[in-house]
């Protein structure tokens, strides 16, 4: 088991994954299949102990190369603004869907189904 601390503003937490409320400031243990979840959260769950803190450390460089890596794919190279663009046609009209006239007077195994 791996422990924390919940170091959340709102106060006391329910924490559906372990089944309960977790009191502010209240130290608990969480199973190490969901530790990593709690570690990657600083900002409610305060890590306590070695293993803890190595998640949270672990975590916090995962979300610092995910960042960085979102940064680079915003500085793509900007577009020539001299080369034409693809743009929809304006005056182009709307495709209609086909409306079904009513049969009165007919059965439905008379009726032609069109779809």
């Amino acid at each position: 088991m791996t422990t924390f601390r919940n170091v959340s503003p709102l106060g006391a937490l329910d924490v559906p994954d372990l089944g309960r409320v977790i009191e502010a400031d209240e130290v608990f243990d969480v199973p190490e299949t969901l530790a990593p979840m709690f570690a990657a959260q600083p900002a409610n769950y305060e890590p306590v102990g070695d293993a803890a803190i190595a998640l949270a450390a672990a975590a916090a460089e995962a979300q610092a190369a995910a960042e960085a890596a979102a940064l680079s794919v915003d500085e793509a190279e900007p577009v020539d603004e001299a080369e034409p663009v693809d743009e929809p046609a304006v005056d182009a009209e709307p495709i209609k869907p086909r409306r079904r006239s009513s049969t009165a007077g007919t059965t439905t195994s008379e009726q032609e189904v069109t779809r």
